[in-house]
């Protein structure tokens, strides 16, 4: 039999997706506050420490998240914003 999920951290990760995407179906971001100011769903409720905010879509410093161990990390691309700010100083 081939197993999907080898290790437990596997499972784990799974939730953590699970329940960042049950969030976002269900409130429109993937990490509601409940009336207590806990994050909603059981795996974010003791491993986050930020909210995931919302893109702009608005010109400047544009970041990317990489999730691991149960954590949301927000990493800015600056490669990438080099880039697009060359090309808007080029296109006026």
């Amino acid at each position: 039999m081939v197993r999907t999920f080898p290790e437990e951290k596997d499972y784990e990760h799974a939730s953590f997706m699970a329940d960042l995407w049950a969030n976002f179906a269900t409130y429109g971001t993937p990490t509601p506050k409940d009336d207590n100011g806990k994050f909603v769903g059981r795996t974010l409720q003791n491993s986050l420490d930020r909210y995931w905010s919302p893109a702009t879509g608005k010109p400047g410093k544009y970041e990317y998240v990489r999730l691991a161990d149960g954590a949301i990390n927000f990493e800015e691309d600056k490669q990438y914003n080099e880039r697009l700010k060359f090309w808007r100083n080029l296109l006026g």
